[in-house]
This record gives C-alpha cells, sequence and structure tokens, in this order.
C-alpha cells in the first residue's frame, strides 16, 4: 500500500491551509493511500475524528526556546519517516519545508512541497537573501503589474544578516532538492521556474460536489433581520494579510440603497477594523458576523449576493467556494482567474484601493445573476476536492 506522511507545523486556526490538509488526506484515503499527519503545534483538535491517523509531536517544556524546538523536532521527524516508511512525504510551511529537507537529506524518499505562493505576500526578508535577491528582482515588477508590493529590504545588524542569508540558502535548497513541488496557481508555477528552474504541479479544489445541489432557502436572511438588504459577504481570519480594511473602506463610495458588508471571522485585527468602522461612521453599512461555525458557513454564502475578499493571495478557498454555489464574486487582480473560469461573466477583478473595489461592487451588484448553467456546474466540477487531490494521487502511483 502506498503511504502520504503530511506534516504541518501548526494547526492553530480554522484556515484554508488546515483545512487543505484535512480535505486532501480524506481524498487520497478514499483512493487506497494510507495517510498520516504529523504536526507540532497542535490546537485545534475539533478537526481530527478518529479515523484518521494523527501524531503529535510534543516538545519538552525545557526545550521550547527556537533552537531546541527546531531540533527536538528535526530528530523526531527523522525517526517517524523511517518507522512509517512513507512513499510520498508532503509539507506545506516554510519551518516544514526546511525540517523534511534536513530530516530526508540521506533518505531514498524526498520531500514534496506544496507552495502556496507567499513567497511575496508577507514582510518576508528571505526574498533580500543571496539565494533570493537577483531572482525577486524579476519577480517584483510582475507583483508591481498587479497593483501590490513585496516587502522592503530592512537594514539588519550583522546577527540578523548572517541569520537571514542562513534561512534564505535552507529554504532554497527544500526547493530545489525536493521531489515534487504542487502549488494552487500557474502564477506561482512561474516564478518557481524563476526562483528553482523546476516546475511545479498546480492543485485548485475547494469544495465537495454535493455543494451544486444546495439552494438558499432564506431563512437565514430573516433571522439575521437583512430581508430587505443587498448583502456583500467576506469570511475569514482578520489579520492584516487579508486587507478587510480596504473593504470597509470602499463602503464610504457605494452609493447603492440598502447594501452591507458582512464580515465573518474572528482575529488580532478586530478592535481595529471596529473602529475604523465607527470612525467612517459605517455602523449601518458594516456588520461583524463574528466566529461562523462549520455547520452554519454554507448557509452565508448562499444567503449573500456578492462574496468578496481582498486577500493578498494568488488563490484563495473562499472565493472558489462562492463561485461553486453560483455567486458574483470580487477579488483582487493578483488574484489568478483560470482560463477555464475566463467564461464565467460573474467574476470581478479589482486593484485593492477602496474607490476600485466599491467600482468592481457596483459592478457586481447590477449584474444580473441567472442560475449555474450545466456549462457552468461542468466548468466548476473541475474545483472540487476529490479533482484537486487526484493529482497528487497520480504522482503517488
Amino acid at each position: 500500500m502506498k503511504k502520504v506522511l503530511w506534516f504541518i507545523w501548526d494547526f492553530k486556526v480554522a484556515g484554508g491551509g488546515e483545512r487543505f490538509v484535512i480535505e486532501g488526506v480524506k481524498s487520497l484515503i478514499k483512493l487506497g493511500i494510507r495517510c498520516k499527519i504529523v504536526v507540532v503545534d497542535l490546537q485545534r483538535f475539533e478537526y481530527f475524528d478518529e479515523s484518521l491517523d494523527l501524531q503529535q509531536i510534543k516538545i519538552p517544556t525545557y526545550l521550547r526556546k527556537k533552537p531546541f524546538a527546531f531540533l527536538f523536532t528535526l530528530i523526531s521527524l527523522k525517526q517517524i519517516i523511517k518507522d512509517f516508511a512513507p512513499s510520498m512525504i508532503l509539507t506545506q510551511d516554510i519551518r516544514g519545508y526546511v525540517l523534511i529537507f534536513l530530516s530526508t537529506i540521506f533518505s531514498k524518499v524526498k520531500g514534496s512541497i506544496i507552495d502556496f505562493g507567499q513567497m511575496y505576500q508577507f514582510d518576508n526578508q528571505v526574498i533580500h537573501s543571496s539565494a533570493y535577491k537577483k531572482k525577486t528582482e524579476i519577480i517584483k515588477k510582475t507583483v508591481e503589474d498587479l497593483g501590490e508590493k513585496i516587502s522592503e529590504n530592512k537594514r539588519k545588524n550583522l546577527l540578523k544578516f548572517v541569520v537571514n542569508e542562513l534561512k534564505g540558502l535552507l529554504l532554497y535548497l527544500s526547493f530545489k532538492n525536493s521531489e515534487n513541488i504542487f502549488t494552487l496557481s500557474e502564477k506561482v508555477q512561474k516564478e518557481d521556474i524563476i526562483l528553482y528552474n523546476k516546475k511545479s504541479i498546480v492543485l485548485k479544489g475547494a469544495y465537495d460536489d454535493s455543494i451544486f445541489e444546495l439552494k438558499d432557502n432564506g431563512k437565514l436572511k430573516s433571522k439575521l433581520k437583512l430581508d430587505s438588504k443587498i448583502i456583500i459577504l467576506s469570511i475569514g481570519r482578520l489579520i492584516k494579510n487579508k486587507r478587510v480594511d480596504l473593504l470597509i473602506e470602499a463602503m464610504k463610495f457605494i452609493k447603492v440603497d440598502n447594501v452591507v458588508l458582512m464580515i465573518g471571522g474572528k482575529g488580532a485585527e478586530f478592535e481595529n477594523l471596529n473602529k475604523l468602522v465607527k470612525e467612517k461612521k459605517l455602523e449601518e453599512k458594516v456588520k461583524f458576523l463574528g466566529f461562523i461555525p462549520e455547520e452554519e458557513l454554507l448557509n452565508y454564502y448562499l444567503s449573500c449576493d456578492v462574496f468578496t475578499t481582498m486577500d493578498h493571495a494568488d488563490f484563495d478557498i473562499t472565493t472558489y467556494l462562492a463561485l461553486g454555489l453560483g455567486k458574483k464574486v470580487v477579488w483582487p487582480k493578483v488574484m489568478e482567474i483560470d482560463d477555464n473560469l475566463k467564461q464565467l461573466d460573474y467574476i470581478f477583478p479589482t486593484l485593492p484601493e477602496p474607490e476600485q473595489i466599491a467600482k468592481a461592487f457596483t459592478l457586481a451588484l447590477s449584474k444580473e445573476k441567472n442560475e449555474m448553467s450545466d456549462e457552468e456546474r461542468k466548468t466548476l466540477e473541475k474545483y472540487t476536492w476529490d479533482n484537486c487531490f487526484y493529482n497528487i494521487y497520480k504522482v503517488i502511483k
């Protein structure tokens, strides 16, 4: 039997990366692959049912400082890999890339990387290290053409400079020595060719095929006392990278009556976002929903007229989920539109600027949305979880 070990450093939030692991393992198990999930920092036990093989690397309290925790995890991981003897090792975060690289240097099976394309989306100083800086200049123009910016090269003292150089070198070697690279967009696939001279395999998935049978029954709108409102919905963690503040600012420029922006999720930016709503006197136009339980999530999607995100990402599960439910979607230009999706006339890309977002909202709201056609459904069926992870299965077998 073929076996997959899937390593993730932390499982602390209900985010897209965490969902990707769970759905990936479930799909591969259905295809006859034995899977083991290995995690270090585990805080969301409710995501795992007893049928999943889950192993936590528990770092002793006295070893939790960074260098010792890393070394302890490396030693533990090497033993787990030896005992489990996987056919493929998957990992999807920077610490995971390096740990799997170091733990498999002398192994026949090397790590396979899931590249979420976040090298140029966060304040990431590694892109200015010697291993990356020349190629960063090539990628910088592409990023800026999409209305985005990469992090500036900050001045560093000697110690920080050396640490950043080491991080850059280890990350680069992790990619160069990987068995496979999987990514979520053709944009990042092109970046991987520039950075590592390796062609990655594109994966895209966001929902089960049962989603196409769901219909809005109107009960949620009544429960929220929003029957007369036009709903723009955004769901995600309230963190800076999601740029929810731009969505709130955009509501100042909306001239359409009875429109309300509903924001689902919680996170570190809630207080700042709530303060912004009050400062702009947008209490009637912007409502916070807080954390939405998993069992209620799809009802919120179904109840909205337009779904939106300004997440600085090339792929976002929430937007594809909205498309699968037949919703109009406003997203930033940095987010890739597959050739398959270009036939859909209810995706509205925009620059991440409040006035431009407001124009995209207005255009989306004015667009009449018909029932999903058979042709549209056939297109969107390509983005089910099972179709997504079948691409990994083809490599394993």
